[in-house]
Formats: structure tokens, C-alpha cells, sequence
């Protein structure tokens, strides 16, 4: 039995600068190459016809569906694999792309696509989506804007099975300087409001709505987006509904309102218990609402639950590092040392490289021998400002960490002269407490020296 055939399909514009790279990528993966030209001014036409590609000239009407189709129209292929420009497949997956199609019983493939906010590749945000379905005249993309093939492959085959697998995808498409130099944002606007016109009650759409005025910083508009996408949603059938719980948290954050972040994380963690991204958040918003011994345990909850199931859209580290840099951390700022060690030994096993995280520790270790001007230095904040460099625990998160432990310090301090009960009790004692009581535990259980 012959093997099935792949064919390449793509949409591009003015893509001459990175098109050669996701070409490359794809070599020996896919039998042929169809890339749709909506107006290049640059030369990419030519880049693509040098790989071997077929190009189809179609004029853009503000549609990417309507474009999309016009490359399925041309493509040969058994199974057709879609990419962008700004998308590179991972070499190593090649010989997992065959595999996947192999198989006589699925329609359609979801693939990791793992999305990078700079050039460094670190955190990335992982996406579990179709780019790879059989190749059939009546499977057509659908929508102006976020394209899918989903629906049309469910409506036609509602038993229709779909592969998880975990071959990779790298997008480098929304790098700031990448987004904000393509207009790439005032652009989606524009076409999600066209298209929410015509369907106003789709709940995707005010999702996505969501996440471009996040990008913007119109951190209202986001949030009252992302109720209306709540509102309408299914959360137990639509399979990105789980972003909307962590996304809505992250507007009420940036709106200085965590304990409200924190409960629409809860309510997620409901419809779906194994998320780990929402355990993490959920931890960071307890904290800096004060809420210690809480947040400590939501922390550990993220680490042992690990990273999040490859169905979810996921942040790299939600479940591994960043937890274990937190609970460090914040054990540090409670003098709990012994526990600050543990967990920051704990963050270094996934993240050998960290060298903030050594420093830091080689620095507490100094301090634990010199016993009483370790007590001294870490008793006056000031001094351990000085002598310990503030981490940068996780990218873009880094900076609120420390204004949420300056905040802890201050309710702290504000509970010691008052003698007021906190409604969750003493949050510093009852950090303590979860930190001492949950230390990192090897697979033994014994706890990490």
C-alpha cells in the first residue's frame, strides 16, 4: 500500500525576510509545496517557486478562510499540513509527521505549537492545535479571522477522531517588534468586529477579541470581552475554553483586583482540575492578596500535578520551575532558609541554566554559615536588598513579584502592629507552616536535603 502524500499549504505577503526558514523546515516532510500570494511587493513569490512550490495569486479581500481555500483548491495531497510564514517545524518531528498520517483511522492531527515572545525561545506559551487534516473537498476553513478547520471536519463527521500528538511547531509571530511593525493588532481588531457583526454570538470571536485589546493594554475592554466570551461558552465542549478562566484572572490582576483573579481561577479549576497554569496563577494572585498559607498550597498543587496535559494550552513552567522559584522566594522573604534552599534546588532541576537561582542560593548558604550576620543582614530589609539581587523568576512576571513580596512585607508588618486576626488566619504563619509542611519531596518521599 503506497504511503499518503502530504502537500504544504500556505498564505503569505511580503514574507521574503523568514519564508526560506519555514521552507526549510519542512524538507523531506511534505511531497509538495502550495503557497497563496496576496499582493508581496518583496520577492517572496520567488523564494517559494526556488523550494519547488506551486503559487496561486489570490487578491486579499479580508478574509483569511476565503484565502486559506484558495490553496486547498490546488493542493494534491492525501493530507494537507498548514503553516505560516513566521512558523518553523521542528526537524527532528519530520518522521512523526509521516507517522501521523498513517494512521487509517483519524481525520485530522493536533500538533504543539509553541509560541515565543522573543528571540531567547524561553517560556513559551504551547498551544495543542489541527494543522495537519485529510485533504477533502468538503473540509474548508471557516471565519475571517482565526481560521478553523474544526468545525468543518465535525459537522461532515460528527465521530469524525482526531490525534494528539506531540510533534512541534515553532512561532515566532508575536515577538513585540514583529507584531507592532505588521499591524498585526489593529488589523484583528478590525476584522473581529466585521466579523462579530455578523456573529455576535460566538463565543471565539469575543475571545480573541479579548486577548488583542490585552495586547493593546485596554485592560477593560479585555475583561468585558472575555465575560461575554464566558457567558456564551460551553466549557465542557469547547476546547480552548479553559483559557478564558486564566485570561479574565489575568485582566483583574492587571486591574489591581487578585482576589477577584484568584476566584476565576477557582471557578476553572472546577471545569477542569488537572490545568496546572491555573493552580500557578491562582497561588501568584493569593499572594499578593495576602493570602500566604493559600497560595503556598496552590503553588504546590502546581508542582505536583507538573505540567499541564498536552489538550491544554499551556505555559511552559507553570508546573516546574516557576512554582518552585515562587515558594523560594517567598520562603526568603519569610525567613523560612532551610525551605528557601530546598525549593530553589527544586526550581535548578529544571532549569539547570538558571543562574540567578545559584546565585541566590550560594548566597543564603554564606549566610547560614556566618549564622548570627546572616541574622543580622536578613532582619533589615534594607541591608538584604543589598546583599541579594532581586530574582527574575519568570520573564515577564518578574517585576510583580517583587512589588507582591514588598506588599507582603508591608501587611506583615502592618498584622505585628495591629495584633488583628487576618480572615485566613496569620498569612505569614500560615505560610510558614505550608512551606515547612510542604517541602519538594523526592519520588521516595523523602524530603530534598
Amino acid at each position: 500500500m503506497p504511503r499518503p502524500t502530504i502537500s504544504l499549504c500556505m498564505i503569505v505577503k511580503n514574507e521574503a525576510r523568514i519564508l526560506g526558514r519555514c521552507l526549510d523546515s519542512v524538507q523531506g516532510a511534505v511531497d509538495e509545496m502550495v503557497v497563496v500570494d496576496t499582493g508581496s511587493t518583496d520577492g517572496t513569490p520567488d523564494i517559494a517557486r526556488r523550494y519547488g512550490a506551486r503559487i496561486v495569486n489570490e487578491p486579499w479581500r479580508d478574509h483569511f478562510a476565503r484565502a486559506r481555500n484558495a490553496g486547498l483548491a490546488h493542493a494534491r495531497g492525501d493530507w494537507i499540513l498548514f503553516l505560516d510564514a513566521d512558523e518553523q517545524l521542528e526537524p527532528e518531528d519530520r518522521p512523526k509527521v509521516w507517522e501521523a498520517v498513517r494512521d487509517a483511522g483519524c481525520e485530522a492531527v493536533l500538533v504543539q505549537v509553541h509560541n515565543y515572545a522573543g528571540p531567547r525561545r524561553e517560556e513559551a506559551v504551547i498551544n495543542p492545535v489541527v494543522r495537519l487534516f485529510r485533504n477533502r473537498p468538503e473540509y474548508r476553513f471557516e471565519g475571517r479571522i482565526h481560521e478553523q478547520i474544526t468545525p468543518s471536519i465535525c459537522r461532515r463527521r460528527p465521530d469524525a477522531p482526531f490525534l494528539l500528538t506531540d510533534i512541534r511547531i515553532h512561532h515566532d509571530g508575536y515577538w513585540p517588534e514583529v507584531v507592532q511593525s505588521k499591524g498585526k493588532i489593529g488589523r484583528n481588531v478590525r476584522l473581529l468586529h466585521m466579523e462579530l457583526e455578523e456573529r455576535p454570538e460566538e463565543p471565539f470571536l469575543w475571545y480573541n477579541l479579548g486577548v488583542e485589546y490585552l495586547r493593546l493594554g485596554k485592560i477593560e475592554a479585555a475583561l468585558e470581552a472575555f465575560r461575554q466570551a464566558r457567558m456564551r461558552v460551553d466549557p465542557e465542549t469547547a476546547f480552548w475554553a479553559h483559557l478564558i478562566f486564566k485570561y479574565e484572572a489575568r485582566c483583574l490582576h492587571a486591574l489591581d483586583r487578585p482576589a477577584e483573579a484568584a476566584s476565576v481561577c477557582e471557578e476553572g479549576l472546577k471545569h477542569y482540575p488537572a490545568y496546572t497554569d491555573l493552580y500557578f496563577w491562582r497561588g501568584a494572585y493569593l499572594l499578593e492578596d495576602g493570602r500566604w498559607g493559600a497560595a503556598a498550597e496552590s503553588l504546590r498543587r502546581a508542582v505536583s500535578l507538573g505540567p499541564a496535559p498536552s489538550s491544554f494550552h499551556r505555559e511552559e513552567g507553570t508546573g516546574t520551575y516557576r512554582p518552585c522559584l515562587l515558594l523560594g522566594a517567598v520562603a526568603e522573604r519569610l525567613r523560612v532558609y532551610d525551605a528557601a534552599l530546598a525549593w530553589y534546588q527544586a526550581a535548578l532541576t529544571h532549569r539547570p541554566d538558571a543562574t540567578e537561582v545559584r546565585f541566590r542560593m550560594e548566597t543564603l548558604r554564606r549566610c547560614f554559615l556566618d549564622g548570627e550576620r546572616a541574622k543580622q543582614s536578613f532582619s533589615r530589609s534594607g541591608d538584604r536588598d543589598a546583599a541579594v539581587p532581586r530574582p527574575s523568576p519568570f520573564g515577564r512576571f518578574s517585576g510583580r513579584l517583587n512589588d507582591m513580596l514588598q506588599t507582603a512585607d508591608r501587611h506583615l508588618a502592618a498584622l505585628q502592629r495591629s495584633g488583628n486576626r487576618h480572615p485566613f488566619g496569620n498569612p505569614a504563619t500560615a505560610a510558614r507552616l505550608a512551606l515547612l509542611r510542604l517541602r519538594p519531596q523526592k519520588e521516595d518521599g523523602e524530603h530534598v536535603p
